[in-house]
């Protein structure tokens, strides 16, 4: 909008003045990298802390002793096949994608405290759940 106190009435031969449009501030490099930093999946402490990113027992059989289907909820706990190619304990941190995907944010390290240290997307059907005793 232009003030009340400029004419704007365009004067014989004379070009109406340019109204700029309100200066852009942009965040300084500190507050940049704040604003862009990952932000956390969760402040909560992990339910299972004492299992997260620990080995999964060599041993242990598909349908003996864990499956790969099943519900899965917040808290449970889940194997989680690793880049490095081991398995480890993970807990499912909430549900991930669209509604019709069986994709899960889970964390796969915890933090001292027992809050989550990292995580990561994983497919429902790659998580494997550890059978009842």
């Amino acid at each position: 909008t232009v003030p009340e106190s400029v004419d704007t009435t365009p004067e014989e031969g004379v070009a109406p003045p340019v109204v700029l449009p309100p200066k852009q501030v942009y965040p300084t490099e500190g507050e940049a990298s704040t604003l862009l930093a990952p932000r956390p999946v969760s402040n909560d402490a992990l339910k299972n802390a004492d299992l997260v990113d620990n080995y999964v027992p060599d041993n242990w059989v598909e349908q003996r002793d864990y499956k790969r289907e099943g519900k899965l909820e917040p808290g449970n706990p889940v194997m989680v096949r690793r880049s490095d190619g081991s398995t480890k304990w993970g807990e499912v941190i909430k549900k991930s994608g669209f509604l019709w995907e069986d994709l899960w944010t889970v964390a796969v390290t915890k933090k001292p405290d027992g809050t989550v240290g990292s995580s990561r997307i994983e497919n429902g059907v790659m998580l494997g759940r550890p059978m009842p005793e």
